[in-house]
């Protein structure tokens, strides 16, 4: 049964997303399918832009345990990655239906953080901070050195992005 977009539904959603700052939480509480809650963001405008001040406002008075958790949780998915688990059942029964065994596996996959993610939250190039490592680990630099290089390197980068897009031709 498909759930109807309506002023009550929309309501119960924004109120539970301003208490929790989660979207499941929201779409559960109002009885709404992940897959309905995702394609009416896209749909109506008007309730993406509610959903938005209701995330302003939530990350305005989140309580300081919601804040320490989140630093937590990226502090350890920084330095440990993601673990992902998954766990199965298997029943073996005889001719008879009657249970023989039961076996239960539970498979764990650590999965590092991806460099993009470090980039974003250091707002650094993690391919350079690696060159800088290796220039001072093999002494090829000092610290004062490496960071001139970095500092450099970074002003180029930042004045490659602000130039017009090249579409491939050269100006000789």
């Amino acid at each position: 049964m498909k759930t109807k977009y309506t002023k009550e539904i929309v309501e119960i959603i924004l109120s539970v997303f301003r208490e929790t700052g989660s979207d499941k939480a929201a779409y559960l509480c109002a009885n709404v399918s992940a897959d309905t809650f995702y394609k009416w963001k896209l749909k109506y405008p008007e309730f993406s832009e509610a959903l938005a001040l209701a995330a302003a406002e939530f990350r305005r008075f989140a309580p300081e345990s919601f804040i320490q958790q989140a630093k937590e949780s990226l502090r350890d998915y920084l330095f440990d990655g993601a673990v992902e688990t998954w766990s199965s059942k298997e029943v073996h029964k005889d001719a008879d239906g009657n249970i023989i065994k039961t076996v239960e596996r539970v498979s764990k996959v650590v999965r590092p953080t991806p460099p993009w993610v470090i980039d974003r939250v250091l707002g650094k190039n993690i391919p350079l901070l690696e060159a800088m490592q290796v220039l001072l680990t093999e002494g090829v630099a000092t610290s004062d050195q490496a960071r001139i290089i970095s500092t450099g390197i970074s002003r180029i980068e930042d004045e490659l992005k602000r130039l017009p897009a090249s579409n491939g031709t050269s100006t000789k």
